[in-house]
């Protein structure tokens, strides 16, 4: 065995240094099914993370549902936010009478994370107070995750307490007319 080892090694040598040296490779990687093994690693590597992060969102929309963990959410992005993290475009250029315009809008989750970021920065009592009068419960868990559709759809149940919390709730942060002629055409029929 050391005899075959011996014989082989002058062509051993002369192949690293024509690979390496003169940049002369002794193998094909498309004959060697390396590339093909390298494309397919990385297709199943990429379906993986897409499956991964979609499985991550759905686990994030359902925990949202739950009451408190909008806010929760929030103020833990906000606390590690950097400006371009916010719902509001250009914030640290905004005077404070600019950003509690813009706050009836947000979602508790942008609200909170505002919170969190104001007071770690600039920690303007105008804003902040306005971001608390705006904070509260949703009409129902995750109401803030709805679209318009799904939140009439809701509304066409015709439960009576959940049109009035709605209702106040639109009124109060992102008045859609949408949800608000639900609402009221809902009231009417109840």
């Amino acid at each position: 065995m050391l005899e075959r080892i011996t014989r082989e090694l002058p062509t051993l040598t002369d192949a690293v240094v024509r690979a390496d040296v003169k940049g002369e490779h002794s193998f094909e990687i498309t004959t060697t099914g390396a590339a093909d093994t390298a494309r397919a690693t990385g297709r199943k590597a990429a379906s993986t993370r897409k499956k991964t992060t979609e499985k991550a969102k759905r686990q994030s929309r359902q925990a949202r549902k739950l009451p408190g963990v909008a806010r929760a959410e929030g103020t833990v992005k906000g606390a590690a936010a950097s400006q371009g993290d916010l719902a509001i475009a250009g914030y640290d250029s905004l005077n404070a009478n600019e950003i509690t315009d813009r706050l009836p809008s947000l979602s508790q989750i942008e609200l909170a994370k505002i919170d969190a970021y104001e007071r770690k920065n600039e920690n303007r009592t105008t804003i902040l107070e306005r971001i608390s009068s705006l904070q509260g419960d949703e009409p129902w868990a995750g109401y803030d995750e709805l679209t318009v559709s799904e939140i009439q759809a809701v509304l066409g149940e015709g439960d009576e307490t959940r049109i009035k919390k709605a209702r106040a709730y639109e009124r109060a942060h992102k008045n859609r007319a949408g949800v608000l002629e639900a609402a009221e055409r809902e009231t009417s029929n109840a």
